[in-house]
């Protein structure tokens, strides 16, 4: 007989993305031909709904590289066709024009091609030369001397995969006591045990326990000198390939990286604050065309050993190669091949690396040629004056790199950089709904349609897209449930944003909306109303030592982000929100007094943590007062004011 539980599952109502990511692309093209003409997009919507081949080749009107002879285009169209081209770019459908498999295949091609291309013999002239030779005297002017002190104070074992502990297990406590997820390569094994194992007792306790264990030492995988290469979503087309690093090369990665971080800080490029500053530099740029922004293809992968020991430091680039290695396993098959990169994404070091080896390029171009201006680098995305480009097109192929010509800008007045598309000086950056199929329950429902319309809402006012809006709010009244109103600083899950309280929709007066009521107490106004909130997940902590050892460095190892919905854990999510917490659990078991009579086993207690799995979403109330059972105060949201 079937157990209860497993009844409600299965008559749970579930819904269908797939059909809304049809119908927002619909009412997208019908909003926007009140602007552009009966025929715009039409066959696109038509192919969308009948041949998903069709629509994924459809071509869009060109709105960036204009001929010569061709009309620039209005500010409002161009966002527009944009839309079109970009709000099902990086969705998935359940039957998209490519498998899983031949996804799957089609970006382990795509990266072998681009390892050939990288591993050529390339011409290395006398320019390229000067301009290595003058890279390599500006990394040292802002990296400095290396300090092996600093990379044992700076490593962390990160909140991220490593071989043999897949993301869904990365706990720190896990790490630490399982043989199976206490992984190295033979060098930064050895500098592990030589440096943080010798002089740290609790880290030395945490080896013994390995060691005590069903596997002793030797049998511990210390030597794996392999990578595996691992698809993540990326766009309908294509994965991301990422090759995470054994658990104590990642330690050491950090170690180092944090060090370049800092370095380039000190340099004036602090990556903590790039992404900002090119956002505000691209905005500038799109109206005076002064400067280029340039995008690199596989830009991490082109990282060779060539390229870092001729520009950086000596002793940099030793203190480097501890993490690289040219063996990667891929497939199900897990088979062996060689790669020419050696710092791929998955590594601690790749992201300040890249920074500091791309910058320091540009800017030896620029001295050689002695032209001025802004020059910045975040990763892979590049900013340097227009009058750089012709010679950095010549410069960037000699070294192994190629440029992403559909997104590298010189001549037209867009410009796109960290996450901003910014043309004439507007902002047109489109909508993406991210994701894939996805068959949710109502209340997950809610949150994916609720982030849809404040991610729609972002781009766009309601005027402007009507229809998809009234669409996305009858789906929301479907569920039979109160439409929810919160402030702006809310998570775009949480319900559908308003900059004032008493602000609905034109048409939408009619519907269900939960109520926001307003109060004036203790001199100042208050606000109580209902929000969807993200419940972070449970699970169960074994061993507390691991969380020890992390307090004592001063780190953490709660997420910050959750995986599928991308969104931030904020202090409207239901709690806890410590790392750690002791939690009662009751337990159903019974057991004879002394005097006969039978008695409940008394409620344990366990530790837990966050865990990592998608959170569940509960309706809660922000109130002036929480009060317990016992009348007494324990907790105050302080709503005082909506923004």
């Amino acid at each position: 007989m079937e157990s209860k539980s497993k009844k409600r599952k299965d008559h749970v109502i579930k819904y269908d993305t797939d059909k809304v990511a049809t119908n927002i692309y619909c009412c997208l093209a019908r909003d926007f031909r009140a602007s552009e003409g009966a025929d715009f997009v039409r066959d696109a919507e038509v192919a969308l709904t009948t041949d998903i081949t069709t629509f994924r080749q459809i071509k869009y009107p060109e709105r960036v590289k204009l001929k010569p002879w061709e009309p620039a285009i209005s500010v409002g169209r161009f966002k527009r066709i944009a839309q079109m081209e970009s709000v099902l770019k990086k969705y998935r459908f359940a039957k998209d024009i490519w498998t899983d498999d031949e996804l799957e295949k089609l970006t382990f091609d795509k990266y072998f091609k681009s390892q050939e291309r990288i591993s050529m013999h390339k011409p290395y002239g006398k320019p390229a030369h000067m301009v290595t030779a003058r890279a390599r005297k500006i990394a040292r002017r802002i990296l400095g001397s290396y300090s092996a002190e600093d990379t044992l104070k700076y490593a962390k074992f990160g909140k991220k995969s490593s071989i043999g502990c897949p993301l869904a297990k990365s706990y720190i406590d896990l790490k630490l006591t399982t043989p199976e997820a206490f992984t190295g390569s033979t060098e930064c094994s050895r500098w592990f045990f030589e440096n943080c194992v010798s002089n740290d007792p609790l880290m030395r306790a945490f080896v013994e326990n390995l060691c005590s264990g069903s596997k002793p030492f030797d049998e511990l995988n210390l030597k794996h000198e392999s990578l595996n290469l691992i698809n993540v979503p990326k766009t309908w087309k294509v994965h991301r390939t990422i090759t995470p690093l054994t658990l104590l090369s990642l330690f050491y990665s950090y170690g180092v990286g944090e060090q370049v971080t800092r370095k380039l800080k000190d340099a004036g490029l602090d990556i903590s604050r790039l992404q900002q500053r090119h956002r505000k530099l691209v905005r500038r740029y799109s109206s005076s065309r002064t400067h280029a922004t340039v995008d690199l293809s596989a830009a991490s992968d082109s990282l060779t050993k060539v390229n870092l020991n001729r520009i950086l430091p000596r002793e940099w680039y030793r203190a480097l190669r501890p993490t690289f290695t040219h063996q990667v396993v891929y497939g199900d098959e897990e088979v062996e091949a060689y790669t020419e990169s050696v710092l791929p994404m998955g590594n601690g070091l790749t992201f300040p690396v890249e920074t500091l080896i791309f910058y320091c390029i540009i800017k030896a171009i620029g001295e050689l040629l002695g032209v001025e201006g802004v020059y910045s680098v975040y990763g892979d995305d590049i900013i340097y004056p227009s009058r750089v480009h012709r010679y950095a097109m010549w410069i960037f192929p000699q070294l192994g790199l190629e440029m992403n010509a559909d997104k590298t800008f010189v001549e037209a007045k867009f410009r796109e950089s960290c996450g901003a598309d910014f043309y004439r000086g507007q902002d047109v950056r489109p909508f993406f709904l991210r994701g894939g199929h996805q068959m949710l329950t109502a209340s997950r429902y809610s949150a994916f349609l609720y982030k849809t319309i404040n991610g729609l809402l972002r781009r766009w006012t309601f005027e402007e897209i009507p229809q998809t809006i009234r669409y996305l709010m009858i789906e929301l009244a479907m569920l039979q449930k109160p439409i929810l109103r919160v402030p702006s600083l809310f998570p775009d899950t949480a319900g559908i944003k308003f900059s004032d309280p008493g602000d609905k929709f034109p048409g939408t007066e009619l519907l269900d909306w939960s109520p926001i009521r307003c109060l004036f107490a203790n001199g100042s106004r208050w606000f109580e109303f209902t929000f969807l909130a993200e419940s972070p997940r449970r699970r169960t902590v074994k061993d507390a030592r691991p969380y020890y050892w992390l307090a004592l460095q001063g780190l953490d190892d709660t997420p910050k982000k959750n995986n599928f919905w991308d969104t931030d854990y904020s202090v409207y999510s239901i709690p806890p929100q410590q790392p750690l917490q002791w939690e009662r659990v009751k337990v159903n078991r019974f057991y004879t007094d002394k005097d006969g009579k039978k008695r409940r086993v008394k409620p344990k207690r366990i530790l837990t943590t966050t865990s990592r799995e998608s959170p569940a979403f509960k309706l809660r109330k922000v109130e002036h007062q929480t009060l317990d059972k016992r009348g007494k105060l324990i907790k105050q949201d302080l709503i005082s004011d909506w923004i």
